[in-house]
């Protein structure tokens, strides 16, 4: 996550072109197959290849889906790490008070995942992509 706010602080025109690479690979598209849009852009500042990242993205949420047993606020429960993987991407808030709210177990900030949660008031079926930039 953390590489994914440092690509988009040197490339923040490429936020929606990153924000959907990575719900699509949360939707169940192949990560390297998505990442291919993105093949030719450059980024000051990165870790890893976004296949890579987008590849790990994929993992910890298939890890979710089936090793998170307790009860979950969120519906589907991989909702949880989507939407840190959309603020982190969007917000602009520093890397350090990112890393610390994810550490502390907080949930995202509700604009990323509100609408897709099952379990909330506000959720909402057919939406379109990239929704929470309204």
């Amino acid at each position: 996550m953390i590489d994914l706010n440092l690509r988009i602080r040197s490339r923040p025109d490429l936020k929606r072109q990153m924000s959907s690479v990575f719900d699509n690979v949360f939707y169940g598209a192949d990560p390297e197959s998505e990442t291919l849009v993105l093949k030719n852009e450059s980024f000051e500042h990165y870790l890893n290849s976004l296949n890579t990242i987008a590849t790990l993205s994929q993992l910890f949420l298939i890890e979710q889906k089936f090793n998170y047993n307790r009860e979950s606020n969120f519906e589907p429960k991989t909702l949880f790490l989507q939407g840190w993987i959309r603020e982190f991407i969007d917000n602009p808030k520093e890397i350090d008070n990112l890393c610390m709210s994810v550490c502390r177990g907080q949930p995202p900030k509700a604009q990323y995942t509100i609408k897709e949660n099952k379990k909330h008031k506000k959720y909402e079926k057919n939406l379109e992509m990239l929704w929470y930039f309204e």
